[in-house]
């Protein structure tokens, strides 16, 4: 028994993405920053009265950014829904409206491109064709294509055997008469359905590649660019903050062992230094003894 979805969870996924788009389109407003203009004198500034959100590693405003980047990536996903569902409305249209061999060589094909890996091709293409925005978005588009052709074709055949439909081609209409006017409307409500499914994808896709440095360029805000410099900059500061902590741990570890070997125990008795062979390895090993307790340390030099 299938359950149907929360109207509570839709609408606040609806007024999500409501307020995004809001929030990205009214940037100007919101912030007052140039979202690629860069100040030295306030790299990396915490959050504070003035920058919301701080500054990133050249001292631009993040709040700007993250506003500016989302009209980009908010355009870019809706540029990839609407070319994969407007190519694969008319493929999909065309081939169960025509029917016959046709239909079945181009459904063949489709499902050939539906078995190949989209981000894969996707990735080469942008590497083939230069880091764009817009190359990407009809790249992606185009790689979607299928699936909308597919629902459209399977939806034109159910449609096409209507008695209005049957009655509009006796009367002598044309096959694009056919289309615009009784096939397309029948489409409308399903494919709004599922392309608006799919804008989450294609807006992962597009940040994605962007992430690996195929998509929007510097210092053009883009959500996946600020994800990947902010990535950057939390491991640089993740590695000075580990090779600091390992100096310093190699520092009092070096003093510790000094120590160690000049002072006496807390009952005051001396620490001896010997020599001792073992049998196993045949190696020299200088045995440290305090108290009751015996340690080995590193290899003795045995040309002493």
């Amino acid at each position: 028994m299938s359950r149907r979805p929360a109207p509570g969870g839709l609408a606040f996924g609806l007024a999500l993405l409501l307020a995004l788009a809001v929030m990205s389109a009214a940037a100007p407003l919101l912030s007052s920053f140039d979202p690629t203009a860069a100040d030295p004198g306030r790299i990396l500034r915490p959050p504070d009265l003035v920058h919301i959100a701080g500054t990133d590693e050249v001292g631009r405003d993040l709040f700007a950014r993250i506003l500016h980047g989302g009209r980009l990536s908010l355009s870019v996903a809706f540029i990839i829904v609407a070319v994969g569902a407007g190519a694969g409305v008319l493929i999909g249209a065309a081939c169960g409206l025509i029917g016959g061999w046709l239909d079945q060589a181009a459904m063949r094909l489709l499902e050939l491109f539906m078995a190949l890996p989209g981000l894969v091709i996707a990735l080469a293409l942008s590497v083939a064709l230069g880091p764009d925005m817009m190359t990407l978005a009809v790249v992606l588009g185009l790689l979607g294509a299928p699936f909308y052709a597919k629902i459209a074709r399977d939806q034109t055949l159910f449609v096409r055997n209507q008695a209005f439909v049957s009655a509009a081609r006796i009367s002598g209409a044309s096959p694009g008469f056919i289309v615009t006017r009784h096939i397309l409307p029948n489409l409308a409500d399903r494919m709004i359905v599922i392309a608006s499914v799919n804008l989450s994808g294609a807006l992962l896709a597009a940040s994605g590649l962007s992430f690996l440095g195929l998509g929007a360029q510097p210092p053009t805000p883009e959500w996946g660019a600020l994800v990947a410099g902010a990535r950057a900059i939390g491991l640089i500061q993740r590695t000075g903050r580990s090779d600091a902590a390992l100096a310093r741990s190699r520092r009092s570890h070096g003093r510790n062992v000094g120590t160690r070997r000049r002072s006496p125990d807390r009952r005051g008795r001396r620490v001896r230094d010997r020599r001792r062979s073992i049998p196993s390895t045949g190696r020299s090993f200088r045995r440290w003894e305090v108290a009751d307790r015996v340690r080995y340390c590193r290899p003795a030099d045995t040309r002493r």
